[in-house]
């Protein structure tokens, strides 16, 4: 049985839309340019080590290593280990990455508010931003594997066949090839 989280069409309609409302504030984490490289790759590591989806995970470990972040740490990371060499000022932020893919993108007021004192209200929001566009990218991957999953006759619970049909047709483009990748790299 596949069980990550995958999307359904309310759910991808649900973040897309989210996506869509939090473009702007996606856009000015990378013009405020206030989390660097390497932070951003941990935060989308932290955040991929609860929705484990193989894509998010290939690419952001090679983008990762280009930051100049180690290979132990990668593999901390994505096993979701916080108590690496990280650097302080950096686990609040991957400590809500975390929280934020536990709670289905659903952060509780506390965490919310932790990342705020810990961060102020521009580096929050930046930090909100990237960690819900990663969120989104994790789905994605998941949605389309599960169809993968299924055709090998090991189905999602509570998927609709159609829907991931349909989602694997539309993203075969671009998750196509780095899955033929990915494949040759074992």
């Amino acid at each position: 049985m596949f069980k990550k989280r995958i999307f359904t069409l309310k759910t991808f309609a649900e973040g897309l839309a989210g996506l869509i409302l939090g473009l702007p504030g996606t856009v000015g984490a990378r013009v405020h340019k206030g989390i660097t490289h390497a932070f951003a790759e941990k935060l989308r590591l932290s955040t991929t080590s609860v929705n484990g989806c193989v894509y998010c995970s290939y690419t952001h470990t090679m983008l990762a290593i280009r930051a100049g972040i180690s290979g132990e740490e990668i593999g901390l990371l994505l096993k979701g280990d916080l108590g690496c060499e990280v650097d302080s000022s950096e686990t609040p932020g991957l400590i809500f990455a975390q929280h934020y893919a536990e709670t289905g993108g659903n952060p509780d007021t506390v965490m919310l508010e932790k990342l705020e004192s810990a961060y102020g209200g521009r580096l929050s929001r930046d930090i909100l931003a990237l960690v819900r566009e990663i969120e989104f990218a994790n789905l994605n991957g998941n949605t389309f594997e599960a169809f993968l999953s299924r055709m090998r006759g090991n189905a999602a619970p509570g998927s609709s066949p159609l829907f991931e049909a349909l989602f694997f047709l539309v993203n075969l483009p671009i998750l196509g090839p780095l899955h033929l990748i990915m494949k040759m790299k074992k």
